[in-house]
Protein backbone atom coordinates (compact mmCIF):
# COMPACT_ATOMS: atom_id res chain seq x y z
CA UNK A 1 0.00 0.00 0.00
CA UNK A 2 2.90 2.38 0.63
CA UNK A 3 3.65 2.65 -3.08
CA UNK A 4 0.13 3.99 -3.67
CA UNK A 5 1.00 7.09 -1.63
CA UNK A 6 4.42 7.63 -3.16
CA UNK A 7 4.93 11.02 -4.82
CA UNK A 8 5.45 10.26 -8.50
CA UNK A 9 4.25 13.37 -10.39
CA UNK A 10 7.80 14.25 -11.40
CA UNK A 11 8.00 10.95 -13.26
CA UNK A 12 5.02 11.88 -15.45
CA UNK A 13 4.93 13.68 -18.79
CA UNK A 14 1.91 15.16 -20.55
CA UNK A 15 2.65 15.44 -24.28
CA UNK A 16 -0.11 13.01 -25.25
CA UNK A 17 -2.38 14.35 -22.50
CA UNK A 18 -2.17 17.89 -23.83
CA UNK A 19 -2.75 16.75 -27.40
CA UNK A 20 -5.84 14.73 -26.45
CA UNK A 21 -7.22 17.39 -24.11
CA UNK A 22 -7.08 20.04 -26.83
CA UNK A 23 -8.77 17.74 -29.33
CA UNK A 24 -11.50 17.06 -26.77
CA UNK A 25 -11.89 20.76 -26.08
CA UNK A 26 -12.25 21.43 -29.80
CA UNK A 27 -15.08 18.87 -29.91
CA UNK A 28 -16.88 20.71 -27.11
CA UNK A 29 -16.44 24.02 -28.91
CA UNK A 30 -17.97 22.44 -32.01
CA UNK A 31 -20.88 21.13 -29.92
CA UNK A 32 -21.38 24.69 -28.68
CA UNK A 33 -20.99 26.54 -32.00
CA UNK A 34 -22.64 24.29 -34.60
CA UNK A 35 -26.18 24.37 -33.06
CA UNK A 36 -25.94 28.17 -32.99
CA UNK A 37 -26.34 28.19 -36.77
CA UNK A 38 -30.01 27.21 -36.57
CA UNK A 39 -30.85 28.29 -33.02
CA UNK A 40 -29.47 31.82 -32.65
CA UNK A 41 -31.52 33.40 -35.48
CA UNK A 42 -34.68 32.29 -33.68
CA UNK A 43 -33.42 33.10 -30.18
CA UNK A 44 -31.50 36.40 -30.45
CA UNK A 45 -31.73 37.29 -34.15
CA UNK A 46 -33.55 40.37 -35.42
CA UNK A 47 -36.79 38.38 -35.73
CA UNK A 48 -36.03 36.13 -32.79
CA UNK A 49 -37.62 35.79 -29.37
CA UNK A 50 -35.22 38.16 -27.56
CA UNK A 51 -33.51 40.15 -30.35
CA UNK A 52 -29.93 41.16 -29.59
CA UNK A 53 -30.41 44.45 -31.46
CA UNK A 54 -33.03 45.42 -28.87
CA UNK A 55 -31.12 44.01 -25.92
CA UNK A 56 -27.80 45.82 -26.36
CA UNK A 57 -29.28 49.36 -26.03
CA UNK A 58 -30.92 48.28 -22.76
CA UNK A 59 -27.52 47.13 -21.51
CA UNK A 60 -26.11 50.58 -22.25
CA UNK A 61 -29.05 52.19 -20.51
CA UNK A 62 -28.42 50.04 -17.44
CA UNK A 63 -24.62 50.31 -17.19
CA UNK A 64 -23.95 53.56 -19.00
CA UNK A 65 -21.82 54.26 -22.05
CA UNK A 66 -18.14 53.83 -21.21
CA UNK A 67 -15.07 51.71 -21.69
CA UNK A 68 -15.79 49.92 -18.40
CA UNK A 69 -19.09 48.66 -19.77
CA UNK A 70 -17.57 47.39 -23.00
CA UNK A 71 -14.57 45.64 -21.46
CA UNK A 72 -15.54 44.78 -17.89
CA UNK A 73 -19.23 44.99 -17.07
CA UNK A 74 -20.48 43.43 -20.30
CA UNK A 75 -17.54 42.12 -22.37
CA UNK A 76 -18.74 40.95 -25.76
CA UNK A 77 -17.76 41.39 -29.41
CA UNK A 78 -21.37 42.23 -30.20
CA UNK A 79 -20.77 45.85 -29.27
CA UNK A 80 -19.31 45.98 -32.77
CA UNK A 81 -22.60 44.84 -34.31
CA UNK A 82 -25.71 42.98 -33.18
CA UNK A 83 -26.91 42.18 -36.69
CA UNK A 84 -27.82 38.67 -37.79
CA UNK A 85 -24.98 38.69 -40.32
CA UNK A 86 -22.36 39.52 -37.71
CA UNK A 87 -23.76 36.96 -35.26
CA UNK A 88 -23.55 34.17 -37.83
CA UNK A 89 -20.11 35.27 -39.03
CA UNK A 90 -18.82 34.88 -35.45
CA UNK A 91 -20.43 31.44 -35.29
CA UNK A 92 -18.66 30.36 -38.48
CA UNK A 93 -15.38 31.78 -37.19
CA UNK A 94 -15.78 29.68 -34.03
CA UNK A 95 -16.48 26.55 -36.08
CA UNK A 96 -13.46 27.15 -38.32
CA UNK A 97 -11.06 27.73 -35.41
CA UNK A 98 -12.46 24.70 -33.55
CA UNK A 99 -11.70 22.55 -36.57
CA UNK A 100 -8.12 23.87 -36.66
CA UNK A 101 -7.65 22.82 -33.02
CA UNK A 102 -9.18 19.43 -33.79
CA UNK A 103 -6.56 18.98 -36.52
CA UNK A 104 -3.76 19.63 -34.03
CA UNK A 105 -3.14 23.22 -35.17
CA UNK A 106 -3.63 24.82 -31.77
CA UNK A 107 -1.89 27.97 -30.57
CA UNK A 108 -2.46 30.26 -27.63
CA UNK A 109 -3.69 33.03 -29.95
CA UNK A 110 -6.18 30.76 -31.68
CA UNK A 111 -7.48 29.45 -28.33
CA UNK A 112 -7.71 33.02 -27.05
CA UNK A 113 -9.97 33.96 -29.96
CA UNK A 114 -12.17 30.93 -29.27
CA UNK A 115 -12.41 31.98 -25.62
CA UNK A 116 -13.38 35.53 -26.61
CA UNK A 117 -16.07 34.18 -28.93
CA UNK A 118 -17.52 31.93 -26.22
CA UNK A 119 -17.44 34.83 -23.74
CA UNK A 120 -19.20 37.07 -26.26
CA UNK A 121 -22.00 34.59 -26.90
CA UNK A 122 -22.42 33.91 -23.17
CA UNK A 123 -23.18 37.58 -22.56
CA UNK A 124 -25.14 38.20 -25.75
CA UNK A 125 -27.13 34.98 -25.34
CA UNK A 126 -29.14 36.42 -22.43
CA UNK A 127 -31.40 33.89 -20.71
CA UNK A 128 -30.58 31.23 -23.30
CA UNK A 129 -26.96 31.13 -22.11
CA UNK A 130 -27.54 31.19 -18.36
CA UNK A 131 -26.23 27.69 -17.66
CA UNK A 132 -23.25 26.58 -15.59
CA UNK A 133 -21.52 24.75 -18.41
CA UNK A 134 -21.05 28.02 -20.32
CA UNK A 135 -18.91 29.21 -17.39
CA UNK A 136 -17.15 25.85 -17.19
CA UNK A 137 -16.19 26.02 -20.87
CA UNK A 138 -14.95 29.57 -20.40
CA UNK A 139 -12.75 28.58 -17.46
CA UNK A 140 -11.24 25.60 -19.28
CA UNK A 141 -10.99 27.58 -22.52
CA UNK A 142 -9.00 30.30 -20.79
CA UNK A 143 -6.59 27.86 -19.16
CA UNK A 144 -6.08 26.08 -22.49
CA UNK A 145 -4.59 29.31 -23.92
CA UNK A 146 -1.51 28.69 -21.79
CA UNK A 147 -1.11 25.01 -22.60
CA UNK A 148 0.63 25.70 -25.92
CA UNK A 149 2.92 28.33 -27.49
CA UNK A 150 1.05 31.55 -28.19
CA UNK A 151 1.84 31.85 -31.90
CA UNK A 152 3.03 28.48 -33.24
CA UNK A 153 0.15 26.38 -34.60
CA UNK A 154 1.11 23.04 -33.12
CA UNK A 155 -0.38 21.27 -30.10
CA UNK A 156 2.64 18.92 -30.13
CA UNK A 157 5.32 21.61 -30.32
CA UNK A 158 8.72 20.06 -29.56
CA UNK A 159 10.06 23.33 -28.16
CA UNK A 160 7.36 23.71 -25.53
CA UNK A 161 6.79 20.76 -23.16
CA UNK A 162 3.33 20.65 -21.56
CA UNK A 163 3.33 22.94 -18.49
CA UNK A 164 2.56 21.04 -15.30
CA UNK A 165 1.28 24.20 -13.60
CA UNK A 166 -1.55 24.53 -16.15
CA UNK A 167 -2.32 20.80 -15.88
CA UNK A 168 -2.80 21.34 -12.15
CA UNK A 169 -5.05 24.37 -12.72
CA UNK A 170 -7.26 22.30 -15.03
CA UNK A 171 -7.45 19.63 -12.32
CA UNK A 172 -8.34 22.35 -9.83
CA UNK A 173 -11.27 23.30 -12.06
CA UNK A 174 -12.42 19.68 -12.12
CA UNK A 175 -12.06 19.39 -8.34
CA UNK A 176 -14.40 22.35 -7.78
CA UNK A 177 -16.83 21.08 -10.40
CA UNK A 178 -17.13 17.61 -8.84
CA UNK A 179 -17.11 18.57 -5.17
CA UNK A 180 -19.45 21.51 -5.77
CA UNK A 181 -21.96 19.19 -7.43
CA UNK A 182 -21.75 16.79 -4.49
CA UNK A 183 -22.04 19.33 -1.69
CA UNK A 184 -24.93 21.27 -3.24
CA UNK A 185 -26.97 18.07 -3.34
CA UNK A 186 -26.50 17.36 0.37
CA UNK A 187 -27.33 20.97 1.23
CA UNK A 188 -30.05 21.55 -1.32
CA UNK A 189 -32.62 18.75 -1.12
CA UNK A 190 -33.46 16.16 1.55
CA UNK A 191 -34.02 13.47 -1.07
CA UNK A 192 -30.26 13.29 -1.63
CA UNK A 193 -29.85 12.37 2.03
CA UNK A 194 -32.72 9.86 2.20
CA UNK A 195 -31.59 8.36 -1.14
CA UNK A 196 -34.88 8.93 -3.00
CA UNK A 197 -33.95 11.65 -5.52
CA UNK A 198 -33.65 9.24 -8.44
CA UNK A 199 -37.22 8.07 -7.83
CA UNK A 200 -38.19 11.43 -9.39
CA UNK A 201 -35.17 12.56 -11.39
CA UNK A 202 -35.48 10.42 -14.53
CA UNK A 203 -39.06 11.60 -15.03
CA UNK A 204 -38.68 15.26 -14.04
CA UNK A 205 -35.23 16.15 -15.46
CA UNK A 206 -35.18 18.88 -18.15
CA UNK A 207 -35.28 16.62 -21.22
CA UNK A 208 -35.55 12.83 -20.69
CA UNK A 209 -34.33 10.34 -23.27
CA UNK A 210 -35.71 6.85 -24.06
CA UNK A 211 -33.61 5.17 -21.37
CA UNK A 212 -34.94 7.65 -18.80
CA UNK A 213 -38.29 5.86 -19.07
CA UNK A 214 -36.65 2.48 -18.45
CA UNK A 215 -34.62 3.68 -15.47
CA UNK A 216 -37.71 5.26 -13.97
CA UNK A 217 -39.32 1.81 -13.80
CA UNK A 218 -36.56 0.41 -11.58
CA UNK A 219 -37.26 -0.55 -7.93
CA UNK A 220 -36.45 1.68 -4.96
CA UNK A 221 -33.27 -0.21 -4.04
CA UNK A 222 -31.89 0.50 -7.52
CA UNK A 223 -32.57 4.24 -7.17
CA UNK A 224 -31.05 4.30 -3.68
CA UNK A 225 -27.93 2.57 -4.99
CA UNK A 226 -27.72 5.14 -7.77
CA UNK A 227 -27.77 7.99 -5.25
CA UNK A 228 -25.05 6.30 -3.19
CA UNK A 229 -22.92 5.93 -6.33
CA UNK A 230 -23.52 9.63 -7.05
CA UNK A 231 -22.34 10.55 -3.54
CA UNK A 232 -19.26 8.35 -3.87
CA UNK A 233 -18.24 9.93 -7.17
CA UNK A 234 -18.95 13.52 -6.17
CA UNK A 235 -17.81 13.44 -2.52
CA UNK A 236 -15.07 10.79 -2.30
CA UNK A 237 -13.51 10.74 -5.78
CA UNK A 238 -12.62 14.48 -5.66
CA UNK A 239 -10.17 13.75 -2.83
CA UNK A 240 -7.87 12.08 -5.39
CA UNK A 241 -8.21 14.54 -8.28
CA UNK A 242 -5.35 16.71 -7.01
CA UNK A 243 -3.42 13.75 -5.61
CA UNK A 244 0.12 13.34 -7.05
CA UNK A 245 0.07 9.53 -7.11
CA UNK A 246 -1.07 8.60 -10.59
CA UNK A 247 -2.57 5.23 -9.67
CA UNK A 248 -5.11 6.83 -7.36
CA UNK A 249 -5.62 9.74 -9.72
CA UNK A 250 -6.25 7.39 -12.65
CA UNK A 251 -8.84 5.50 -10.62
CA UNK A 252 -10.55 8.80 -9.83
CA UNK A 253 -10.62 9.54 -13.56
CA UNK A 254 -12.13 6.15 -14.38
CA UNK A 255 -14.95 6.60 -11.87
CA UNK A 256 -15.68 10.13 -13.08
CA UNK A 257 -15.82 9.11 -16.75
CA UNK A 258 -18.02 6.12 -15.92
CA UNK A 259 -20.36 8.44 -14.03
CA UNK A 260 -20.58 10.82 -17.00
CA UNK A 261 -21.36 7.94 -19.38
CA UNK A 262 -24.21 6.88 -17.07
CA UNK A 263 -25.56 10.45 -17.11
CA UNK A 264 -25.33 10.60 -20.91
CA UNK A 265 -27.23 7.33 -21.22
CA UNK A 266 -30.07 8.35 -18.87
CA UNK A 267 -30.83 11.91 -19.94
CA UNK A 268 -30.27 14.77 -22.36
CA UNK A 269 -27.88 17.18 -20.67
CA UNK A 270 -26.39 18.69 -23.82
CA UNK A 271 -22.61 18.77 -23.99
CA UNK A 272 -21.99 19.29 -20.27
CA UNK A 273 -21.05 15.63 -19.74
CA UNK A 274 -18.68 15.67 -22.70
CA UNK A 275 -17.02 18.77 -21.26
CA UNK A 276 -16.73 17.03 -17.88
CA UNK A 277 -15.04 14.04 -19.53
CA UNK A 278 -12.64 16.32 -21.42
CA UNK A 279 -11.80 18.08 -18.14
CA UNK A 280 -10.89 14.71 -16.60
CA UNK A 281 -8.44 13.81 -19.39
CA UNK A 282 -5.70 15.67 -17.51
CA UNK A 283 -5.94 13.13 -14.68
CA UNK A 284 -4.08 10.66 -16.91
CA UNK A 285 -0.47 11.05 -18.01
CA UNK A 286 1.46 9.84 -21.06
CA UNK A 287 2.16 6.43 -19.51
CA UNK A 288 -1.56 5.74 -19.82
CA UNK A 289 -2.28 7.32 -23.20
CA UNK A 290 0.69 5.86 -25.05
CA UNK A 291 -1.01 2.43 -24.86
CA UNK A 292 -3.84 3.71 -27.09
CA UNK A 293 -2.12 6.36 -29.22
CA UNK A 294 -1.32 5.95 -32.93
CA UNK A 295 2.26 5.21 -33.89
CA UNK A 296 3.08 8.68 -35.24
CA UNK A 297 2.16 10.29 -31.90
CA UNK A 298 4.15 7.75 -29.90
CA UNK A 299 7.18 8.44 -32.11
CA UNK A 300 6.84 12.17 -31.40
CA UNK A 301 6.44 11.47 -27.72
CA UNK A 302 9.60 9.37 -27.61
CA UNK A 303 11.55 12.15 -29.32
CA UNK A 304 10.24 14.98 -27.16
CA UNK A 305 9.55 13.45 -23.74
CA UNK A 306 12.87 14.48 -22.17
CA UNK A 307 12.85 18.06 -23.39
CA UNK A 308 12.95 20.77 -20.72
CA UNK A 309 11.03 24.04 -20.54
CA UNK A 310 12.43 27.27 -21.89
CA UNK A 311 12.11 30.27 -19.57
CA UNK A 312 10.57 32.62 -22.12
CA UNK A 313 7.57 34.99 -21.75
CA UNK A 314 5.02 32.15 -21.94
CA UNK A 315 6.79 30.38 -19.08
CA UNK A 316 6.35 33.35 -16.73
CA UNK A 317 2.84 34.07 -18.04
CA UNK A 318 1.77 30.61 -16.92
CA UNK A 319 2.91 31.24 -13.36
CA UNK A 320 1.25 34.64 -13.35
CA UNK A 321 -2.01 32.94 -14.37
CA UNK A 322 -1.51 30.45 -11.54
CA UNK A 323 -1.09 33.32 -9.08
CA UNK A 324 -4.26 34.99 -10.36
CA UNK A 325 -6.25 31.75 -10.16
CA UNK A 326 -5.16 31.31 -6.54
CA UNK A 327 -6.41 34.81 -5.68
CA UNK A 328 -9.64 34.41 -7.65
CA UNK A 329 -10.32 31.05 -5.98
CA UNK A 330 -10.96 32.68 -2.60
CA UNK A 331 -14.63 33.44 -3.27
CA UNK A 332 -15.44 30.14 -5.01
CA UNK A 333 -13.83 28.17 -2.18
CA UNK A 334 -15.67 30.27 0.41
CA UNK A 335 -18.91 29.46 -1.39
CA UNK A 336 -17.94 25.79 -1.61
CA UNK A 337 -17.55 25.45 2.16
CA UNK A 338 -20.48 27.71 3.03
CA UNK A 339 -23.70 26.14 4.41
CA UNK A 340 -25.57 28.54 2.09
CA UNK A 341 -23.67 27.39 -1.01
CA UNK A 342 -25.08 28.56 -4.35
CA UNK A 343 -24.77 26.78 -7.70
CA UNK A 344 -23.09 27.96 -10.88
CA UNK A 345 -21.88 31.39 -9.93
CA UNK A 346 -19.02 33.46 -11.27
CA UNK A 347 -17.24 36.08 -9.19
CA UNK A 348 -15.52 37.92 -12.04
CA UNK A 349 -16.88 39.15 -15.37
CA UNK A 350 -14.59 36.92 -17.43
CA UNK A 351 -15.52 33.69 -15.61
CA UNK A 352 -11.90 32.84 -14.84
CA UNK A 353 -12.69 30.87 -11.66
CA UNK A 354 -16.24 29.77 -10.89
CA UNK A 355 -18.32 27.72 -8.50
CA UNK A 356 -20.40 24.88 -9.88
CA UNK A 357 -23.23 22.53 -8.99
CA UNK A 358 -26.18 20.76 -10.56
CA UNK A 359 -29.53 19.37 -9.40
CA UNK A 360 -29.23 20.81 -5.91
CA UNK A 361 -33.00 20.50 -5.92
CA UNK A 362 -35.00 17.78 -7.66
CA UNK A 363 -38.57 18.49 -8.73
CA UNK A 364 -41.12 15.89 -7.67
CA UNK A 365 -43.65 16.51 -10.44
CA UNK A 366 -43.30 17.30 -14.12
CA UNK A 367 -45.44 20.10 -15.47
CA UNK A 368 -45.47 20.95 -19.16
CA UNK A 369 -46.68 23.94 -21.14
CA UNK A 370 -48.34 23.16 -24.46
CA UNK A 371 -48.92 26.01 -26.90
CA UNK A 372 -51.94 25.73 -29.17
CA UNK A 373 -53.13 27.69 -32.19
CA UNK A 374 -56.43 28.13 -34.01
CA UNK A 375 -57.52 29.56 -37.34
CA UNK A 376 -61.22 29.66 -36.57
CA UNK A 377 -61.50 30.09 -32.79
CA UNK A 378 -63.02 26.61 -32.41
CA UNK A 379 -60.45 23.97 -33.35
CA UNK A 380 -57.16 24.19 -31.47
CA UNK A 381 -54.01 22.30 -32.48
CA UNK A 382 -50.69 22.04 -30.60
CA UNK A 383 -47.20 23.17 -31.45
CA UNK A 384 -44.71 20.33 -31.05
CA UNK A 385 -41.24 21.06 -29.68
CA UNK A 386 -38.19 19.23 -30.93
CA UNK A 387 -37.38 17.38 -27.74
CA UNK A 388 -39.44 18.28 -24.71
CA UNK A 389 -42.42 16.02 -23.91
CA UNK A 390 -45.49 16.76 -26.02
CA UNK A 391 -47.56 14.01 -27.71
CA UNK A 392 -47.94 11.26 -25.13
CA UNK A 393 -47.22 8.51 -27.67
CA UNK A 394 -43.96 10.09 -28.89
CA UNK A 395 -40.80 8.51 -27.54
CA UNK A 396 -38.41 10.78 -25.63
CA UNK A 397 -35.79 12.18 -27.96
CA UNK A 398 -32.02 11.89 -28.18
CA UNK A 399 -30.52 15.38 -28.03
CA UNK A 400 -26.96 14.94 -26.72
CA UNK A 401 -24.48 16.41 -27.58
CA UNK A 402 -26.61 19.27 -28.87
CA UNK A 403 -28.53 21.53 -26.53
CA UNK A 404 -32.03 22.68 -27.45
CA UNK A 405 -32.08 25.89 -25.49
CA UNK A 406 -35.75 26.74 -26.05
CA UNK A 407 -36.84 23.32 -24.79
CA UNK A 408 -34.77 23.78 -21.62
CA UNK A 409 -36.20 27.22 -20.89
CA UNK A 410 -39.75 25.95 -21.35
CA UNK A 411 -38.96 23.36 -18.66
CA UNK A 412 -37.92 26.13 -16.27
CA UNK A 413 -40.96 28.24 -17.17
CA UNK A 414 -43.33 25.39 -16.31
CA UNK A 415 -42.08 25.41 -12.70
CA UNK A 416 -43.73 28.77 -12.00
CA UNK A 417 -46.30 31.19 -13.39
CA UNK A 418 -45.80 33.09 -16.65
CA UNK A 419 -44.87 36.26 -14.77
CA UNK A 420 -41.56 34.60 -13.89
CA UNK A 421 -40.74 34.11 -17.58
CA UNK A 422 -41.51 37.38 -19.39
CA UNK A 423 -39.84 36.09 -22.56
CA UNK A 424 -42.94 33.91 -23.08
CA UNK A 425 -44.82 36.99 -24.24
CA UNK A 426 -42.24 37.55 -26.98
CA UNK A 427 -42.39 33.88 -27.90
CA UNK A 428 -46.20 34.05 -28.15
CA UNK A 429 -45.97 37.08 -30.41
CA UNK A 430 -43.45 35.27 -32.62
CA UNK A 431 -45.89 32.34 -32.96
CA UNK A 432 -48.74 34.69 -33.86
CA UNK A 433 -46.56 36.26 -36.54
CA UNK A 434 -45.31 32.83 -37.68
CA UNK A 435 -41.72 34.03 -37.74
CA UNK A 436 -39.73 31.46 -39.75
CA UNK A 437 -36.61 31.58 -37.55
CA UNK A 438 -38.66 30.92 -34.42
CA UNK A 439 -40.75 28.17 -36.00
CA UNK A 440 -37.48 26.52 -37.00
CA UNK A 441 -36.82 25.97 -33.29
CA UNK A 442 -39.88 23.70 -33.15
CA UNK A 443 -40.56 20.25 -34.51
CA UNK A 444 -43.79 21.37 -36.13
CA UNK A 445 -46.36 24.17 -36.16
CA UNK A 446 -50.05 23.19 -36.51
CA UNK A 447 -50.60 25.39 -39.55
CA UNK A 448 -47.14 25.45 -41.02
CA UNK A 449 -45.95 28.93 -41.91
CA UNK A 450 -49.49 30.36 -41.89
CA UNK A 451 -50.32 32.91 -39.22
CA UNK A 452 -52.89 31.62 -36.71
CA UNK A 453 -55.84 33.69 -35.56
CA UNK A 454 -55.00 33.12 -31.91
CA UNK A 455 -52.79 31.10 -29.61
CA UNK A 456 -52.98 29.95 -26.00
CA UNK A 457 -51.00 27.72 -23.65
CA UNK A 458 -52.35 24.77 -21.69
CA UNK A 459 -50.83 23.39 -18.49
CA UNK A 460 -50.41 19.64 -17.94
CA UNK A 461 -49.02 17.27 -15.34
CA UNK A 462 -46.94 14.61 -17.13
CA UNK A 463 -45.98 11.20 -15.75
CA UNK A 464 -44.18 8.29 -17.34
CA UNK A 465 -46.37 5.32 -18.18
CA UNK A 466 -45.69 2.03 -16.43
CA UNK A 467 -44.48 -1.17 -18.08
CA UNK A 468 -47.36 -2.67 -20.05
CA UNK A 469 -49.20 0.62 -20.52
CA UNK A 470 -49.61 2.18 -23.94
CA UNK A 471 -47.43 5.11 -24.91
CA UNK A 472 -44.58 6.83 -23.08
CA UNK A 473 -46.45 9.47 -21.11
CA UNK A 474 -49.79 10.06 -19.48
CA UNK A 475 -50.95 13.55 -18.66
CA UNK A 476 -53.62 15.36 -16.66
CA UNK A 477 -54.91 18.79 -17.63
CA UNK A 478 -54.27 21.48 -15.00
CA UNK A 479 -55.88 24.46 -16.71
CA UNK A 480 -54.75 27.37 -18.88
CA UNK A 481 -51.21 28.63 -18.47
CA UNK A 482 -51.60 31.57 -20.89
CA UNK A 483 -54.99 32.88 -21.98
CA UNK A 484 -55.91 33.41 -25.62
CA UNK A 485 -53.82 35.97 -27.47
CA UNK A 486 -54.28 37.37 -30.96
CA UNK A 487 -53.04 40.19 -33.15
CA UNK A 488 -56.60 41.44 -33.61
CA UNK A 489 -60.22 40.29 -33.35
CA UNK A 490 -61.55 37.15 -34.98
Amino acid sequence: MKEWFKYDERESTYWLTRHLFLKGLSLVYLCAFVPMLWQLPGLIGKRGITPLEEFMPRVLQHFGDGIGTYLYKFPTLFWISASDGFILSMVWLGIFLSLLVAMGRASGLLLFILWVLQLSFTYAGQIWYSFGWEMNLLELGFLSIFLVPFLRLNSFDKNDPPPLVIIYLIRWCLFRLVLGAGLIKLRGDACWSDLTCLVYHYETQPVPNPLSWLFHQMPLWFHSGGVLFNHFVELVVPLFIMYPNKKLRHKAGFFWILFQLVLISTGNLGWINILAIVNSLVLFDDSFYRRFSPTYLIEKYELYKNRTKRHGPIYWARYFVCFQVVLLSINPVSNLISPSQVMNRSFDPYHFVNTYGMFGGVTRKRYEIEFEATTDGVNWKPYVFKCKPGPVDRAPCLMTPSHYRLDWQIWFAAMAGPERSPWLQNFSLALLEARPNVLRLLESAPFGDLKPKAIRAQYYLYTFTSIGEKGWWSRAHQGLYLTEMSLGTY
